[in-house]
């Protein structure tokens, strides 16, 4: 690009920035500059136009329109359920005088503002905290949340109330509840806010750098303006957040991002809690509630807990053990008492180390976690959140789990991903502690809606690919037991054991209960049906397996190490989904570790390799 055009192109990109940040406070710079880039591309393809000097002409012609456009498309909107819990734990601690404040008023209700609540998830996640806690703690409470956002699509998402079943699914059980419902037909997937949470929801749009007065005439108790000020330049956080004083409750909370703070910008304010706010003549004045309790419904939930939880980790993975210390931390408020590989070593290290909370795996060796949960739990059982790789909807397990008693479910992270889903497991886990004796069938309801039976539809047109060796021979035995319904052909391919395939594949016959063939040479062999199972040696069967089924949809399962040349061989099928066992040491292959789709133990590749071959793509 010559010096000219460069010149020309930084100006537009600067008069495009500098509306934005005019109108929306957004600071745009040099580091965003990637990120403006990319998304105004989308913006000019959408419109059908054919580079940036072409839309700046349409920009500059119809500004309004398009800044508003822009502003949709500059802004983020990475959000979740219960972003940042320590701010709804602290609520909770304070939530006797935020219940005496709103009694002293005498209108019985709690004011609050998601000053920036992008899809609504903030709004509603408030909304789900104060209706479980208050309909024991303050029955005859209410509370009123507004929600606003500068960019429009988003608040008309979050009127909405609709969102993907995945997106509730980190929601803690004892607030997720009975307030969704199931969408049906073509959007099955989707559930929606029920009347119970959204109607103490309103939203509109409303820019945080323009006068406050349409937002409400009447104080809020407490503002969420979480993770916004990150994008602001300093005099506008301050300008913003003195409108906003003058709406906060003499006694009320501010909450800002864990990251954010106002250091030294020379605002009446206090900092009581982490990233909370008050004015600096706030008291603290912590009222203790007399909850009204009708008829032996449930107690209220505590308002303290241990400083450090207590936890036990029950898991026949060694690698999840490893993650769970590094996201389980004395700082964070969690202490790792105790690793069971199987759930007989879990009942013993209960009784031994009395953990507050416990991590239960459903598929480990000899007994399941469900199958230990309908023989051993009861009130005196410290609670359990279930963390297993099966889906949580899949055969109805998280169902039959939550109803022998465990208070969660978490769908046990890829290892890569594992540290950013902390904040879901961490989340869960104080949730569990704090409501471990409660629970209503009505909680179960949207779980039992979404249960269901993996098939694996034209099994006839998808390969399986077991590799194992003499060490694998019982796990692979297993697995195979394990197997029921359509299955695609599977192929057991065995490395260093050529003289002995053929007893191996009688020994997996006989534990199995399904027919096995042994093939000598496999390019000789007539082409595989459903349900068929045949082994052979590594070296004679990959290659043409690959040459001759590499377009099918196909799952390898990897037993224990493999040698270099097997490794190099399975690296070559990219379009596999490929599970490694986790052995509990570094593999030999970091190559293969890192084209792995998934590292697992043994017991959940039945269900993984099924649920894969069970999508259509």
């Amino acid at each position: 690009m010559s010096a000219q055009k460069k010149q020309a192109k930084d100006s537009i990109l600067f008069n495009i920035c500098s509306v934005v940040t005019k109108v929306a406070g957004i600071q745009l710079g040099d580091k965003q500059r990637g990120m403006v880039e990319s998304r105004l591309e989308k913006r000019i393809h959408n419109l059908g136009l054919k580079g940036l000097s072409e839309y700046y002409s349409h920009f500059c012609e119809n500004q309004d329109i398009e800044a508003e456009h822009l502003i949709s498309l500059l802004t983020t909107h990475h959000t979740y359920f219960f972003r940042e819990f320590i701010h709804f734990e602290y609520l909770l601690k304070n939530l006797p005088e935020i219940v005496s404040r709103a009694r002293s008023r005498g209108d019985n209700t709690i004011r609050v503002w998601s000053a920036a609540c992008s899809y609504g998830q903030e709004a509603y996640s408030i909304s789900m905290f104060f209706k479980h806690h208050l309909a024991v703690l303050a029955p005859e409470i209410k509370i009123k949340i507004v929600g606003t956002d500068v960019d429009p699509k988003s608040v008309s998402i979050a009127k909405n109330g609709v969102y993907l079943r995945n997106e509730i699914k980190s929601i803690p059980l004892n607030y997720l509840a009975s307030n969704w419902a199931r969408g049906s037909g073509e959007i099955s997937n989707y559930v929606k806010a029920k009347k119970s949470i959204a109607e103490s929801c309103s939203f509109s749009v409303h820019n945080l750098t323009e006068p406050l007065s349409q937002i409400s005439n009447t104080p809020f108790d407490i503002i969420f303006c979480r993770n916004v000020f990150i994008y602001f330049a300093l005099p506008t956080i301050k300008e913003v957040t003195e409108r906003m004083l003058r709406l906060l409750d003499p006694r009320g909370f501010l909450f800002l991002g864990v990251s954010e703070n106002l250091n030294g910008l020379g605002l009446p304010l206090k900092i009581i809690g982490p990233s909370v706010y008050s004015h600096s003549s706030f008291v603290e004045n912590v009222v203790p509630i007399k909850p009204e309790i009708k008829n032996d419904t449930k107690p209220p939930s505590p308002l303290s807990s241990p400083s450090l939880l207590k936890v036990l980790c029950v898991d026949d993975s060694p690698t999840v053990h490893t993650l769970m210390k590094q996201i389980l931390t004395k700082d964070l408020g969690f202490e790792i008492v105790g690793n069971a590989f199987n759930t007989s070593e879990a009942k013993q290290k209960i009784r031994d180390l009395k953990p507050d909370v416990i991590t239960l795996d459903i598929h480990m060796p000899g007994q399941t976690g469900i199958e230990y949960l309908e023989k051993n739990f009861d009130q005196s059982h410290p609670p359990v959140v279930i963390m297993s790789s099966v889906s949580r909807e899949e055969r109805g397990l998280a169902f039959k789990g939550l109803s022998c008693g465990a208070s969660d479910y978490v769908e046990k992270p890829k290892i890569a991903d594992f540290t950013e889903r902390g904040d879901e497991i961490r989340t869960k886990l104080k949730c569990a502690y704090a409501s471990h004796s409660v629970r209503n069938k009505k909680d179960l309801v949207l779980e039992k809606t979404f249960s269901k039976e993996t098939t694996i539809a034209h099994p006839e047109n998808k390969l399986r690919i077991i590799v194992g060796n003499l060490s694998s021979r019982e796990k692979i035995g297993y697995l195979l037991k394990e197997l029921s319904g359509g299955q695609p052909p599977t192929y057991i391919l065995v490395e260093g054991a050529e003289a002995v395939l053929q007893d191996m594949g009688s020994f997996w016959q006989k534990l199995s209960g399904r027919p096995i063939k042994y093939i000598e040479k496999v390019g000789e062999s007539s082409k595989p049906n459903s349900n068929d199972i045949m082994v052979c040696d590594f070296k004679s069967g990959f290659k043409w397996l690959f040459d001759s089924f590499r377009k099918n949809r196909t799952s390898i399962i990897v037993f224990s190490d493999v040698s270099g040349h097997a490794t190099l061989q399975i690296c070559k099928w990219e379009d596999s989904h490929l599970l490694i066992e986790d052995i509990g040491k570094i593999h030999k292959n970091t190559k293969l570790i890192a084209r792995a789709n998934d590292v697992v133990p043994a017991t959940s590749f039945g269900f993984l390799s099924s649920e894969y071959l069970g999508r259509e793509s």
